[in-house]
């Protein structure tokens, strides 16, 4: 549900571990939006929270990927190009092109 609403603007500590190298990583993440009601996800009451990267978004499962609208179709792939990471296969080394990252 709406569980961001009291979320957004306030930050988040998120710890997680590899279950390849078992390295423990902590990021400090800024709540930006909410998870609507009608992603499954974040219905019935579900807690969620949504990490948006470029490259890694999986439009199965997003309802509010923008990137065809917003950028021209030459840099589409780009966005999506680790789409499947870790989803589709469990080896780090598939499912994510980064050479199509350009640097700024």
């Amino acid at each position: 549900g709406n569980w961001m609403a009291e979320g957004c603007g306030k930050c988040w500590k998120v710890t997680g571990t590899s279950p390849f190298t078992s390295k423990t990583t902590t990021l400090v993440l800024k709540g930006a939006d909410f998870c609507p009601p009608e992603n499954p996800p974040c219905s019935d009451g579900k807690v969620h929270f949504d990490i948006a990267a470029p490259g890694f978004d999986n439009v199965r499962y997003s309802l509010s990927n923008t990137c065809e609208e917003t950028y021209e179709e030459s840099m589409w792939e780009a966005f999506f190009s680790c789409s499947g990471w870790m989803i589709d296969s469990l080896d780090p080394n598939e499912k994510c092109n980064c050479d199509l990252f350009a640097d700024p």
